[in-house]
């Protein structure tokens, strides 16, 4: 491969760190350069089959890769050898398997030969955090092993996919980390609204979007969080400063329409990152009246609890009288006492009390709305 070549196959390997699925054409250039007939990127995880990232070639049938993730990829003798490797060492099968392993091989007999490959070139291109990445180059029998110019392209682009994988590694991790962190303020019955310093909105989620937009209590005036009600704007201004300057938590108390009082605004700031500085503030807004108690179906799913039993520990959570409850729930007395006792049973507790504590610490999440809308 001449340098131009090179160059430019090592800025596709760069460019998959941002777009994992085209690893596919980073490695059908390798294909076409050093003659392969197969070749794949593997997740290796300790006590997990490998997760296969990628793969290509010709040769291979098309039920190849469902048989090697339910079955070989458990019993590959190369995946062993490659985790003995150092980060960017070349493994070339052919200094470790010779004909002799070969011809009593479960996996090459099996599976590998019949599927017309043979030789391998790979080794492990990035490790960390308890996964590894693997790549494996492969040929059929016909095509030889691999030869020493081979093996000396494929050495110098392994600094470049250990980078480039790690990179990728950490736009995972951190996606994930923001996909659990919207997850969590989408669940929350608090308004939880992001801002800068200077009070330049950032993010909200929908309870957030929805009392921004209502403008009743808290507004946007260009771009930059504020009170409706103007006699409190001033108290605000006052907050976010002294909030951003020192890190120490605020509480303001929120009127609505008519001076009516709506509830709180605390303001926390966010932690830095890095060893930078704060990136920003939370504000979190809480309604007056609005305590929400966990569903029925968590608490089935909590503690095994019929629908019936889930239905009276919720009452009960949310203040309500075992006779007024029966009453409203055309029951005799009799029966939800029974029901009392069996969640009872079922959650450890003994009184109503210990019943209302237990349930008051679960976090409630949103019920599925009918057709999953």
């Amino acid at each position: 491969m001449d340098q131009l070549r090179f160059d430019a196959l090592v800025g596709r390997i760069y460019e998959a760190a941002l777009a994992p699925a085209s690893w596919g054409d980073v490695l059908r250039e390798l294909q076409d350069s050093i003659g392969l007939d197969y070749w794949n990127l593997l997740c290796v995880q300790d006590g997990s089959p490998p997760q296969v990232l990628g793969y290509g070639g010709d040769r291979t049938s098309p039920r190849a890769l469902q048989r090697y993730e339910s079955h070989y990829g458990a019993i590959d003798p190369r995946l062993e050898k490659s985790r003995g490797l150092s980060v960017g060492q070349v493994l070339l099968c052919q200094q470790h398997f010779d004909e002799r392993y070969v011809s009593r091989s479960e996996f090459y007999q099996d599976f590998l030969l019949p599927e017309g490959l043979r030789y391998l070139a790979g080794g492990l291109a990035c490790a960390g955090d308890g996964r590894n990445y693997v790549l494996g180059l492969l040929r059929g029998a016909d095509r030889g092993p691999f030869s020493g110019e081979d093996e000396r392209l494929i050495q110098a682009l392994m600094p470049h996919l250990e980078r480039s994988l790690r990179v990728m590694d950490r736009l995972q991790q951190e996606s994930a980390r923001a996909g659990a962190a919207d997850l969590l303020l989408e669940s929350t019955h608090l308004a939880v609204i992001a801002i800068d310093r200077q009070g330049r909105l950032r993010h909200c989620n929908r309870r957030g979007e929805s009392l921004l937009r209502e403008a009743a209590v808290l507004c946007l005036r260009r771009g930059v969080l504020a009170c409706a009600d103007d006699a409190q704007q001033a108290s605000l201004a006052a907050a976010i400063r002294s909030c951003a300057a020192n890190g120490e938590p605020v509480t303001l108390p929120l009127r609505g329409p008519q001076g009516r009082p709506h509830g709180g605004l605390t303001l926390l700031r966010q932690a830095a990152q890095g060893g930078g500085p704060a990136q920003g503030l939370l504000c979190l807004v809480s309604a007056l009246g609005r305590r929400r108690i966990a569903s029925v179906r968590q608490l089935m799913d909590l503690f095994q609890l019929t629908p019936a039993e889930a239905r009276l520990a919720r009452a009960i959570a949310d203040g309500e009288e075992l006779e007024h409850y029966a009453q409203a729930a055309d029951l005799k007395l009799s029966t939800v006492r029974t029901q009392l006792r069996a969640a009872f049973a079922k959650t450890g507790t003994r009184r109503q009390s210990e019943l209302v504590h237990l349930i008051g610490g679960i976090p409630p999440t949103r019920e599925p709305r009918p057709g999953g809308r």
